[in-house]
């Protein structure tokens, strides 16, 4: 496929270019908190990340002495609770549940990136961030935390900090559509529009192309 907006030489978009990356932005950058089950968003392969929690769950389980997976699925049984108050945007309650859940069992990453979540949506920002943390820890290898603690920066002012956790999300997966609008709505904002800005435009167009297919 060719590239409608060819690059200027030293990395400067010509003035047309740029116009078309905040337009396009504008229109899909409108990224969203993602939790890590339960509930809706835009991510390309967020129900194949809901399954591998799933999945990890059971894993993890199944390797647990008896008492410890007792208290896990009581747990996740808390974080379902969690998940329905947080699709009604009763975030409050949502906190409640989660709160329970980790304090029932504090091993399971996806229960803390969800009392992020709700955290988050109540301006506690100071715990929000906390719970994300605790999530990476618990499993580096899942974006959303890393994902979830750029939105919580950017939305309170600090696109460089934003971006640097796009970026290390994207370093988990670098196919994960809202990090990629992540990185490029910083960009925008921060004018730092790159050649590498474009390529990632064009890479989360393709996605979504691919998907309406």
């Amino acid at each position: 496929m060719t590239n409608r907006h060819p690059i200027a030489p030293h990395g400067e978009f010509p003035s047309m270019t740029r116009r078309a990356l905040i337009a396009t932005a504008a229109l899909v950058a409108s990224a969203s908190l993602l939790t890590a089950t339960g509930c809706a968003n835009s991510s390309s392969n967020d129900s194949a990340r809901s399954q591998l929690v799933s999945q990890d769950a059971a894993a993890q389980i199944a390797q647990l002495q008896a008492e410890d997976a007792r208290r896990l699925r009581e747990a996740l049984a808390l974080g379902e609770q969690g998940d329905k108050a947080f699709a009604k945007e009763r975030y409050a309650e949502a906190v409640q549940h989660y709160s329970q859940a980790v304090s029932t069992y504090d091993e399971f990453f996806a229960l803390w990136n969800n009392l992020g979540t709700a955290l988050f949506r109540l301006d506690r920002y100071q715990q929000a961030e906390e719970a994300f943390i605790r999530a990476s820890n618990i499993n580096p290898s899942d974006p959303r935390p890393l994902y979830n603690r750029g939105l919580l920066y950017r939305n309170r002012g600090y696109p460089d900090d934003a971006k640097m956790y796009f970026e290390r999300a994207l370093e988990q997966d670098p196919r994960y559509l809202d990090a990629l609008w992540g990185t490029i709505k910083a960009d925008i904002t921060l004018g730092t529009e790159s050649r590498q800005t474009l390529e990632r435009i064009r890479t989360a167009l393709f996605m979504v192309t691919d998907e309406q297919q």
